[in-house]
């Protein structure tokens, strides 16, 4: 039997035309949102459920509680957590495979590649840069994203997400500002993302360029996690 693979971009073209039976598949392997006419733009998004621009945000008396910064493109939706960046290792160079989602350069299921790169990486030991006196167990980088807070899963963002985040860096940093929350820093962040040909590395961008290079799984980079935007949840 043939298989056709696709991406994201292209099952949306296809969307609008197709049957009920062929749009139910689509949604089932991309997600419903992927299909989802929504709004674009970035927004503060707080904890009673509103989403505000970073101007009435600032005009308000009694602000609420700021959960993050949600991003809506063309191409997806996130929202990029109101934590702290860190620079952590990605993980062990030993690993030797991963599920085949891992190695997508176009997928941006943050959640799906963040839990294959943990279930690749579960009780594997490691030391960063050979050095016995820094030892690390598990995938440090993809780790560190909470699996849940302020009701939100959090994850390492893909190769793909985090190209969208350096295009619209410059208003995700003036609302995280605005909402008092830590900017996202200009260096090298890490992706979810494994390179393929040597799978002892993996996809690193830089925010404030947009320059997309690999590294080796025990470097130090940049994390700044992401979690899903379900626009339905919040009042815009």
């Amino acid at each position: 039997m043939k298989t056709l693979k696709i991406t994201e971009a292209q099952a949306k073209e296809l969307y609008n035309d197709s049957t009920a039976s062929l749009k139910k598949l689509l949604e089932e392997h991309f997600g419903k949102l992927a299909f989802t006419q929504r709004p674009i733009g970035i927004w503060i998004l707080t904890e009673d459920k509103r989403a505000l621009t970073p101007e009435v945000f600032k005009a308000m008396d009694n602000k609420p509680l700021p959960i993050g910064v949600g991003v809506s493109t063309k191409e997806t939706a996130c929202i990029v957590s109101p934590f702290t960046t860190q620079a952590l290792p990605f993980g062990a160079k030993s690993v030797a495979d991963y599920d085949d989602i891992v190695y997508d350069k176009e997928t941006y299921d943050n959640e799906a590649v963040t839990d294959a790169v943990r279930l690749a990486h579960n009780g594997v030991e490691f030391n960063i840069w050979d050095d016995d006196r820094f030892p690390v167990c598990g995938a440090p980088a993809a780790d560190s994203c909470p699996d849940e807070c302020f009701g939100l899963r959090w994850a390492l963002p893909t190769l793909a997400t985090l190209k969208v985040l350096s295009r619209e860096i410059k208003g995700v940093n003036e609302a995280l500002y605005a909402a008092g929350l830590p900017v996202v820093l200009p260096g090298w962040h890490w992706a979810s993302t494994v390179n393929q040909q040597n799978k002892a590395t993996a996809f690193v961008v830089t925010l404030s360029d947009g320059d997309v290079d690999i590294d080796g799984q025990s470097h130090l980079n940049y994390v700044r996690a992401v979690s899903d935007c379900h626009f339905e949840d919040f009042e815009f």
